[in-house]
């Protein structure tokens, strides 16, 4: 494999980096002491009388996207709905992506969409994050995201039909 392999920190990093450029601030959430998980990452960011707010989770690979699922809807319970909610990858093969996401009939794919939460590609050495599900509610995003749809339905899997 040619590809360069790249850590859970640097994709931290990177997405750190990213957020910081656009004024966003990080901190740590208001989450209960007694809570187990806080995110990777959290961040808020001011824009006359609205705070659009962010948090995620970075994963090593598609492998770990269901824990980061499960992470991120357990924070989601604390925190709320009205934010961004990312699981961040370094760059992956996007069959793997889409195998993890159609298997056991769609069901990672059906939670992922319910709870309109995001996964992020971030290739740090490029310095770029592609965001291949879901929308960022911050509309400032689209301006320093990529986008690809990965057209998950129309793809093939091993997993039958729909």
């Amino acid at each position: 494999m040619d590809e360069k392999t790249f850590t859970v920190k640097e994709v931290l990093t990177e997405v750190q980096a990213l957020l910081q450029s656009i004024d966003y601030q990080l901190e740590e959430p208001e989450i209960p002491k007694e809570f187990m998980g806080k995110p990777d990452f959290y961040g808020k960011r001011r824009e006359g009388v609205t705070t659009h707010e962010i948090a995620g989770f970075v994963k090593k690979d598609a492998k770990e996207i269901t824990r980061g699922v499960a992470q991120l809807w357990t924070i989601k319970r604390q925190l709320g709905e009205y934010m961004d909610y990312v699981i961040a990858l370094p760059p992956q093969n996007e069959g793997d992506l889409v195998d993890v996401m159609r298997a056991d009939n769609n069901k990672l794919l059906k939670k992922i969409r319910r709870d309109k939460f995001q996964i992020w590609l971030c290739n740090p050495q490029e310095k770029s994050i592609c965001c291949v599900f879901g929308t960022p509610q911050d509309s400032l995003f689209t301006q320093h995201l990529k986008f690809r749809d990965m057209k998950i339905e129309s793809h093939t899997s091993s997993g039958g039909q729909k």
